[in-house]
């Protein structure tokens, strides 16, 4: 009977260590993908020029000529924005929820996963204020938007991340902690 209870309690406690390491795991395979965007961006410089074909190459909608980088200081969140929102690109970065969005013109929508812990990906976006700053990098200028507004809308309401006619603003899109509803972020373009 002792052996018995003995080995209950040790799968128990196996099972508990496995359930506490599933967000490590999932975080861990989070940064490494980060690493590798982080290098294979590091590699798109001008020092590499030389290195490219002399073919001319037609970049045109490819992800590589949409390259983008958020930026909400007051939070600490900084991501790389990819081109293509997909499952796959959202454990790893941002994604421009619509396609061939130019940042300055129309809304320029953003979606990003919340991490397990607070700071990762749009983890912090709630606690975003009006006013704060929010900076769309990319490879030649930075866009700065005054946040005007931050709110709770259900999955539904798509018309957050519609073009306002006439109004340059930038909206970040996360889901809340039960993901029944998404936290909306929106700024007007300052500069």
């Amino acid at each position: 009977m002792q052996k018995k209870t003995f080995l209950f309690g040790s799968l128990l406690i196996i099972a508990g260590l496995i359930c506490l390491s599933i967000p490590l795991f999932h975080e861990i395979q989070q940064l490494v993908k980060v690493n590798q965007l982080e290098a294979a961006m590091s590699q798109i410089s001008y020092e590499n020029h030389e290195e490219a074909n002399d073919e001319e190459i037609d970049f045109e909608g490819s992800p590589l000529s949409e390259i983008y980088t958020v930026e909400v200081p007051s939070v600490r969140v900084k991501e790389y924005v990819k081109a293509e929102t997909t499952e796959e690109n959202l454990k790893i970065a941002a994604t421009q929820i619509k396609p061939n969005q130019k940042p300055g013109e129309g809304n320029f929508a953003i979606a990003g996963h919340r991490g397990y812990r607070g700071d990762r990906l749009f983890g912090s976006l709630p606690d975003v204020e009006v006013g704060e700053s929010i900076y769309l990098h990319d490879e030649s200028k930075t866009y700065v938007y005054e946040v005007s507004q931050v709110k709770k809308v259900s999955p539904e309401s798509i018309e957050v991340v519609e073009d306002i006619s006439d109004h340059k603003i930038i909206t970040l899109v996360t889901c809340t902690r039960d993901g029944k509803n998404r936290i909306v972020v929106q700024g007007h373009l300052k500069s």
